[in-house]
């Protein structure tokens, strides 16, 4: 059950709570930017713009139900987990009765009912997400990523340019752990050396070894996010043991239309030690 006591985010949770603030800001702004016709667009998933707006919308509703009514949110998890993977599509059909302008309102609704009660939370709340167990700041993690994904999506379709910012940090770092997870000993002998936004670089993986992925962030995030192929950025791979590790980078974050929205991202995110910067 969520605290209603007044209480300043600290650490891990607030770092997440700053960066889906600012992820949903942009989403905002894009989505005020669409003309009517620009809903009904299709994206290159097959899905409209409503759809994927829709989505995101109603992954809200159940991650705010995660921390406020836990029971609750439960049972809907268990029921999307039910319909398996067709889950997604199926949520699509039953939404689409929805105008545009619902769609928008509802979206930005949800979010910021979920942005105000998770600044009840604290870094040592547990909540259920899709078959495991997680914090606030790994749910709003997986929230930025569904965000971003999708926002990517609409912009794709419509035209425009997105602001890079930091929280693509979170976004590389959940990909570079979930490789390393899936591929072993491996997967941390291979070094990422990523340009962020604000033309720093972002470092994993041990200096000096032959192995190197290496590029801006925000082509690394689209790679991972399934949203291009490394074949259409400027990632650079060095090394076999990097070429095998970069073959497994995409969609290692997200599926598009995964019917567990983050559920073991989030999980990993929790227990993993630290928090992207």
């Amino acid at each position: 059950m969520a605290s209603n006591t007044d209480h300043e985010p600290t650490g891990r949770l607030a770092a997440a709570l700053d960066d889906l603030t600012a992820e949903s800001a942009e989403a905002f702004a894009v989505l005020h930017g669409l003309s009517p016709d620009d809903w009904l667009l299709p994206t290159a998933g097959g899905w409209s713009v409503r759809d994927h707006v829709l989505h995101l919308a109603r992954f809200d509703e159940v991650a705010r139900l995660a921390f406020v009514d836990p029971p609750a949110s439960s049972r809907i998890q268990r029921e999307d987990r039910r319909r398996g993977s067709g889950c997604p599509d199926a949520l699509a059909r039953e939404l689409r009765h929805m105008r545009p302008l619902e769609a928008h309102r509802w979206f930005t609704r949800a979010r910021d009912r979920l942005l105000d009660a998770f600044c009840s939370a604290t870094d040592e709340t547990v909540m259920p997400w899709y078959g495991g167990a997680a914090d606030p700041a790994a749910v709003l993690s997986a929230r930025l990523v569904e965000t971003w994904t999708h926002v990517q999506d609409i912009v794709d379709t419509v035209g425009g340019q997105r602001q890079p910012g930091r929280r693509l940090r979170r976004i590389a770092d959940l990909a570079v752990r979930n490789l390393v997870e899936l591929n072993g000993s491996s997967g941390s002998d291979v070094r990422v050396e990523l340009m962020s936004p604000g033309n720093g670089t972002w470092l994993w993986g041990p200096p000096g070894v032959a192995d190197v992925v290496s590029g801006s962030a925000t082509d690394f995030c689209l790679v991972v996010t399934g949203r291009r192929t490394g074949e259409q950025t400027g990632l650079e791979v060095t090394g076999a043991r990097a070429a095998r590790w970069a073959a497994a980078v995409r969609r290692s974050v997200h599926a598009p239309r995964c019917p567990f929205p983050g559920g073991s991202d989030a999980a990993r995110t929790a227990k993993s030690e630290g928090a992207p910067a």
